[in-house]
């Protein structure tokens, strides 16, 4: 179902009023997996607190994501995936001022906030067999993936005077 996770240190949560300590997962040398068999729940429930703290954010900012996500990126030559499934080849994103720089960002096929079970596995299973969980994709393409996040704010019916001056 997912690569095997090894336990690297007992970290503290930042909050110290609640004194909880988290494990955190540890990529082998090779980057095929995890250094050890380990506790999944460990890494799950580490990402269920996050996500009712809203706070996810700080898994990304972890090492050993960002380790992962290096590899991922160097395993593709920092192409998209999505734009290589259609026939296009692309390696970069435009930044605010023009410029060009490499694709950074890694997609969870299987969304963490769904099955954070697998926020560090490259692949996941199903019954049409083994899939890759995590791939490169230009930013473009990232928008395309996740549209609930590029939603315009809702407003709220506002009175409007019949008579407009």
């Amino acid at each position: 179902m997912y690569n095997d996770i090894g336990l690297k240190e007992l970290v503290q949560d930042y909050s110290c009023m609640h004194n909880t300590y988290f494990t955190k997962p540890e990529l082998s040398e090779d980057g095929s997996g995890f250094a050890a068999r380990g506790n999944m729940k460990d890494l799950t429930n580490y990402i269920l607190q996050l996500i009712e703290r809203d706070e996810l954010w700080r898994f990304y900012k972890t090492k050993e994501w960002r380790s992962l996500k290096r590899r991922i990126l160097t395993e593709h030559h920092y192409e998209c995936a999505e734009c290589r499934r259609l026939g296009r080849i692309t390696r970069y994103d435009r930044d605010k001022d023009g410029g060009r720089r490499l694709i950074s960002t890694v997609h969870h096929v299987k969304h963490v906030r769904d099955h954070p079970e697998l926020a560090l596995s490259r692949t996941y299973t199903d019954m049409d067999g083994v899939h890759d969980n995590l791939i490169p994709v230009c930013k473009s393409c990232h928008n395309k993936l996740h549209p609930e996040k590029h939603r315009q704010a809702v407003t709220k019916d506002r009175f409007v005077n019949v008579e407009r001056w």
